[in-house]
């Protein structure tokens, strides 16, 4: 019997911004610079949260954005 993948979101780059993002539940979380040591501890800190939310995103942590994604959504 095969079980189910468990793979992790990605860490990616994003181009227009040079930003790293991951997309969790469905939102998108900028990171900070790409490759930085700072970006790398923000991938870790929120999937973190979101996997012991058992994979979902929880409301509560609605306030828990990166500042660039707050600040990005502030400028649309």
């Amino acid at each position: 019997m095969r079980g189910v993948a468990k793979n992790h979101p990605r860490y990616r780059f994003h181009k227009k911004s040079g930003q790293a993002i991951v997309t969790l539940s469905g939102k998108d979380f900028y990171l900070g610079p790409y490759d930085s040591e700072k970006s790398r501890d923000e991938y870790d800190r929120l999937l973190a949260k979101w996997l012991a939310n058992g994979r979902c995103w929880p409301q509560e942590l609605e306030s828990d954005r990166s500042y660039v994604e707050q600040y990005l959504n502030a400028r649309l």
